[in-house]
């Protein structure tokens, strides 16, 4: 009876509450308020993954969303029914993707893979109405790539690169590989409406896809083929900081893909900046080496600066736990093998007003991939 009584008041609050809202609080305060709780929420879905809800910015909407995905295989020619691409294409559709930075397109040739990516963007044209076109790189694997879609209402593709003939600095002889196993593929992009702003809306954007633990047997220096990851993000950081470089201030710089290793692995910290690949290879200072887990191991008094931003790593470790994101099960563990990384000097484009990071990340509908898609909304 008790209880009942509770309950009863409980809801006749709740109905005061909300008359109040409606006619005595101002619209702009309303406005405010629904922010504020909207830049700090975050929900559940059903294994626990923790889904981030979109950052609002007072600085004005986004400009441009780009975003990132593995598509886990996808072939729409080995069914009679496309499952997969429809999942894909509404997933990306869902989340208004302007351009999409791919990994792990089949073919054994660019023909074929455009052919699998021009049936993507015809369904995400049934879906979203826009039309997008698609660019692949070249690869060093028989059978996969990386590449893009670009929307051709939001954006003008200037330039390519494929950096599949660039060679790596290695570990050890046992490393595997002298050059990137799928060589990470670029684009040069401008937004096609620069009116109201003082910036030229220029940016590059490269999709990259490093090496995986799976057939781990068969990796002669047995680390998992981390050294191999190692080698590759030594040299995608060098290629993102010459770009860069090149660039000065007139390009914002973006690389994103699938690390295949974990935020805390060697590889990981290399690509950032936090340590370079000499750090683990110098046998003279032996500043850093890797744990069986493959976590960084450096000296107490061992410390370098940050160059380029893991947006989802840093937004966790900057602003707390709410923010732990996955992005692929591995292991019956969720991990974030994905990511996201930026130029220290453009990590303002990529953040709001409290200097969060604007990113998300989605794994819905499911059948779409094993991996999540992710997304940051950049804002000059």
């Amino acid at each position: 009876m008790r209880k009942f009584k509770y309950k009863k008041i409980y809801i006749v609050l709740i109905l005061i509450l909300a008359f109040i809202s409606k006619y005595y609080i101002p619209k702009n305060i309303k406005t405010e308020l629904g922010t504020s709780l909207l830049t700090r929420s975050f929900v559940l879905d059903s294994k626990g993954q923790k889904n981030v809800l979109d950052n609002e910015k007072d600085r004005g909407k986004k400009e441009l969303r780009v975003c990132s995905q593995n598509l886990y295989n996808y072939n729409p020619f080995s069914s009679k029914r496309d499952y997969q691409g429809y999942a894909l294409a509404k997933r990306i559709s869902q989340k208004e993707c302007d351009v999409i930075a791919l990994q792990e397109v089949l073919g054994k040739d660019k023909r074929s893979s455009l052919k699998i990516l021009n049936k993507l963007a015809s369904l995400l044209k049934k879906l979203s109405g826009d039309s997008y076109s698609a660019y692949v790189g070249s690869s060093n694997d028989f059978r996969i790539r990386n590449g893009f879609l670009v929307s051709n209402k939001v954006l003008t593709v200037k330039n390519s690169w494929t950096f599949s003939d660039t060679p790596l600095t290695r570990v050890d002889k046992f490393s595997p590989g002298r050059h990137f196993i799928r060589g990470p593929f670029a684009l040069e992009l401008e937004l096609k409406d620069n009116s109201n702003s003082i910036h030229f809306k220029r940016i590059i954007l490269l999709s990259f896809h490093f090496k995986s633990k799976w057939n781990a047997y068969k990796d002669p220096s047995k680390s998992d083929f981390e050294f191999s990851r190692m080698q590759s993000s030594e040299s995608l950081r060098k290629i993102v900081e010459e770009l860069k470089e090149k660039a000065k201030e007139s390009r914002v710089i973006l690389a994103l893909g699938d690390r295949n290793s974990e935020s805390n692995s060697a590889s990981s910290s290399i690509l950032s900046g936090r340590n370079i690949l000499d750090d683990f290879i110098n046998k003279d200072s032996k500043l850093c080496k890797t744990s069986y887990k493959l976590k960084t191991l450096c000296k107490p008094d061992y410390k370098r600066k940050i160059r380029l931003v893991d947006l989802f790593s840093y937004r966790h470790r900057k602003f707390g736990n709410k923010y732990k994101v996955w992005s692929l099960r591995f292991r019956k563990k969720g991990m974030l093998y994905d990511e996201v990384y930026i130029p220290l000097k453009d990590l303002w484009i990529a953040s709001n007003k409290d200097g969060i990071p604007s990113v998300g990340i989605t794994n819905k509908p499911k059948k779409a991939s094993d991996h999540s898609l992710l997304w940051v909304d950049l804002n000059w």
